[in-house]
């Protein structure tokens, strides 16, 4: 695959080969770090892309060793670029809120970030309206964040709250990325399955049900905080499974200064735990490319086992200059 690169402005300059190295995009990383041979060097600030593909980004930095062919380049993927300008709410208010159809949504989301240099969003329509207020990452498939966010994070988070997906790809008539807001594919149909579209890797067990929260004290003077998680994973102190059914574990936290930030702890000990419940793996995606925020699933015949999880990050790695993409998915909890 060759990329172009362009200078701060812009501008071609040159074309790279990657050797190896890899672009991320999703709810970590979102960067990359390639190896080329050469000694041509694209500039710090300026863009490496795949015309007509996500691939590509800007260049942060380099990294080399003086009796080696090859350097490294690396930097910031579309959705890094994002992520490294943060929105919040506006003076006075205690939240953002955005409003209206799902591209407009996104647009006003990029125009906080002050990048329309750099992206353009799509004209193409959704069908679909709401008004979305940012007041912190809620489940394990969002990022970590809370009223302030990464422009990506933030984006991300309406993806999953309304079915969404957005694409990016390098438009050489504009020189932009160009950002489609759209609605996300269902990948779990049976038919695409037999088709051989995924090779899907399904775990499903019981996991703990009831954690012990200790907090600071001693004997009968400790802090002690019982939660329960029901069949879905949904945390409370009323308990759901008893007897042979119960699974218990201890959670020894007594940097907690009370019963209150123990619960709190203890509530996100369980979303940890939850994670091992449900898990997909995606193996093989046999020509189909998989965007952020489809649903894959499947079903095991032998044992009646299905589950179904979000794409939440795509890797496109290189080994001597092959490309290939790999997937991580995230089941929700809600």
């Amino acid at each position: 695959m060759e990329l172009t690169y362009t200078d701060a402005a812009f501008h071609d300059v040159g074309v790279l080969v990657p050797s190896s190295g890899d672009f991320a995009w999703g709810t970590d990383e979102n960067d990359f770090s390639i190896d080329v041979y050469g000694t041509d060097l694209p500039p710090r600030g300026g863009l490496l892309y795949a015309e007509g593909s996500d691939v590509g980004g800007v260049v942060r930095g380099f990294e080399s060793e003086t009796d080696n062919d090859l350097f490294s380049v690396v930097g910031d993927t579309w959705t890094g670029v994002l992520n490294r300008h943060v929105i919040g709410p506006p003076s006075g208010s205690d939240y953002l809120t955005v409003s209206g159809e799902a591209r407009d949504c996104v647009a006003q989301i990029v125009a906080l970030t002050g990048l329309t240099s750099l992206y353009v969003v799509d004209e193409l329509r959704t069908g679909i309206s709401f008004t979305h207020t940012f007041t912190g990452s809620r489940d394990e498939a969002e990022s970590d964040a809370g009223r302030y966010m990464g422009a990506w994070s933030a984006i991300w988070q309406m993806m999953l709250d309304h079915g969404l997906s957005v694409t990016f790809a390098w438009d050489g008539t504009a020189k932009k990325v160009r950002m489609v807001v759209g609605r996300r594919a269902d990948r779990t149909s049976d038919e695409e399955q037999q088709a051989g579209v995924s090779k899907l890797g399904i775990t499903k067990k019981d996991v703990t049900n009831h954690l012990i929260c200790l907090g600071q004290g001693t004997l009968k003077a400790r802090t002690r905080v019982d939660l329960y998680a029901d069949a879905k994973g949904n945390v409370s102190k009323t308990q759901t499974f008893k007897g042979l059914d119960e699974l218990a574990d201890v959670y020894d936290d007594s940097a907690a200064e009370d019963a209150s930030k123990l619960e709190e702890d203890g509530r996100k000990k369980f979303a940890e735990i939850w994670k091992d419940h449900e898990q997909i793996t995606d193996t093989a995606s046999k020509g189909l490319q998989l965007n952020l925020g489809d649903l894959v699933g499947g079903t095991d015949e032998r044992s009646g086992i299905s589950a179904t999880a979000i794409i939440s990050k795509r890797v496109l790695s290189f080994s001597d200059g092959v490309p290939s993409y790999t997937y991580t998915t995230t089941v929700r909890s809600k």
